[in-house]
């Protein structure tokens, strides 16, 4: 083999392990780790959907019912309905329960926000909405399963989530 063959197979190998590599990933996260992403995953696409068609969504996040709903603003009635998809509400995946939620309201004075914090209560409803320009509410949600908690956040109007390693309860 020549040096130039040898470089070649180098040059492929690595073009594969850079595709491969970034799914193993996939399979050492714990659930936990998955239904993080895959809100997160719902939140930026509803954010990119606002962006690019102008549609205002409000989500609920149910802590009875551990599910998350989606609505959509009607521009002619300005009243927020049911978004039609199959599987909305979207349910969290099993053994995992919204633990935390923490969002920012407005206050009527120039001092910024003040945090309302709700801990660990059952039958609760948080909505945060999406304008038709891609801002998001700021919000904090823990989610647990029996030994961990992680956090999803969104810490201000830009909608930049960040999703927190995962941590002992």
């Amino acid at each position: 083999m020549s040096l130039l063959e040898v470089s070649l197979v180098l040059l492929l190998l690595s073009i594969l392990f850079s595709f491969a590599l970034p799914r193993f990933s996939l399979l050492t996260d714990s659930p936990l780790e998955k239904e993080g992403k895959r809100l997160a995953g719902i939140i930026a696409h509803l954010q990119d959907e606002a962006l690019l068609r102008g549609q205002e969504f409000r989500l609920r996040f149910n802590s009875g019912e551990q599910t998350l709903t989606i609505f959509t603003r009607d521009p002619q009635t300005w009243e927020f309905t049911l978004l039609e998809q199959k599987d909305n509400p979207h349910p969290l995946a099993r053994g995992i329960r919204f633990y935390h939620f923490d969002t920012k309201v407005a206050q009527a004075s120039r001092f910024g926000f003040t945090p309302l914090r709700f801990e660990k209560i059952f039958g609760e409803e948080f909505l945060i909405e999406i304008d038709d320009s891609g801002l998001i509410d700021p919000f904090e949600i823990e989610l647990a399963d029996e030994t961990q908690r992680l956090k999803l956040s969104n810490p201000n109007l830009l909608g930049k989530l960040s999703l927190s390693a995962p941590e002992a309860l």
